[in-house]
């Protein structure tokens, strides 16, 4: 199992959603192949968090490990999630490592006999998979080798997942597996023909309304947002107030699913509610209201806003610095604004005021 601390948001997403039993079990009941789906038992299948802990995965790997009765024995299903830019080549010798540490941790255990361990491999990336799932594909003739040779030479192969790939009209499963798929094509741009965040938040917004447990619903909705806020193609202000005036009359104004996304968005625009610096209305205004006026405010309040949240930040800003802001036009002052939690010192402001 991968280190506690999930090293990035890719990572983190994939966890928050394959962590619950309802997600894996959903996932298994609809994608697995139906041969191997019927010697599970996925009422026994339980999260196994902390018993075995890989410190080493790679940055573009995150992975669960599932104990599930598999025909009668107890086993595990190892899930890895692999997201890059390019396909690695190795992942087969990756999973035979991540198993054999399994197995070395339960002898040194104490233990006499080794579990069952099937891995699976869900796929997110820009380029499509181009390796083979089949040890035995690797080597030449495997296929036509003496069983004599053959009996000698490892082979195994994983099940394997391309989430990009899936249409939407074809996809099946919970909610939350739905929701998380859409958001990664979104992200890796390869199945969805250039679906963007708020076509996803919209979509999102329409698979939860359905959904029961509305405190289920808004931690979805939640996890969905910070996600695709930090990792999908930037929002416009314009396609902001879009979504959120879709969403309106999809939940109605005092919704909390439109709370929620009001407050993150916010969040995202770095406006707390009405600044000193007077924008031309308060965001959360303009968008559970009638969206009447523009978000761009005039170039002083602009400035004001961004000397505020300097000073709250660094809590001394000389005044020659606080001079170049208010002569900035409103493009860069836009720009430092939704940048203000990526500063780490005064002397990284100074960069936009040479």
């Amino acid at each position: 199992m991968a280190d506690s601390t999930i090293r990035n948001p890719h990572d983190k997403y994939f966890k928050e959603n394959f962590s619950r039993v309802d997600v894996a079990q959903s996932f298994l009941t609809h994608y697995l192949p139906e041969e191997l789906l019927s010697l599970l038992d996925l009422n026994s299948l339980r999260p196994e968090k902390d018993r075995f802990i890989n410190k080493n995965l790679r940055e573009s790997h995150s992975d669960m490990l599932y104990s599930v009765r598999i025909d009668g024995q107890e086993g595990y299903l190892y899930f890895l999630f692999e997201h890059k830019s390019y396909v690695e080549k190795d992942i087969l010798f990756q999973l035979m490592k991540y198993m054999a540490d399994i197995w070395q941790t339960v002898i040194k255990q104490g233990e006499k006999e080794l579990p069952l361990i099937i891995p699976l491999v869900i796929y997110c990336g820009a380029d499509r998979w181009n390796v083979g799932t089949r040890l035995g594909d690797m080597i030449p003739g495997y296929p036509n080798l003496p069983e004599a040779v053959k009996k000698y030479v490892p082979d195994y192969e994983y099940p394997f997942f391309d989430l990009t790939e899936y249409s939407e009209a074809d996809m099946k499963g919970s909610t939350r597996f739905l929701i998380m798929t859409i958001a990664f094509q979104s992200v890796f741009q390869r199945g969805t023909a250039g679906r963007d965040a708020r076509s996803v938040i919209l979509r999102a917004g329409e698979y939860l309304r359905h959904l029961e447990d509305q405190q289920d619903a808004m931690d979805c909705f939640k996890t969905l947002l910070h996600y695709l806020l930090r990792e999908g193609r930037p929002l416009s202000r314009a396609q902001v107030e879009e979504a959120a005036l879709q969403l309106k009359g999809i939940y109605g104004k005092g919704s909390e699913i439109m709370k929620s996304t009001l407050d993150l968005l916010r969040e995202e625009f770095r406006m707390e509610g009405k600044r000193e610096g007077k924008l031309e209305g308060k965001l959360e205004g303009k968008l559970e209201g009638k969206l009447e006026g523009k978000l761009e405010g005039t170039l002083e309040g602009k400035a004001d806003a961004l000397i505020k949240q300097l000073m709250k930040r660094f809590h001394v800003l000389p005044d020659d610095m606080k001079d170049k802001i208010r002569k900035l036009d409103a493009a860069t002052l836009d720009m430092m604004l939704l940048d203000i939690f990526e500063y780490q010192s005064v002397e990284d402001v100074k960069k936009w005021l040479h």
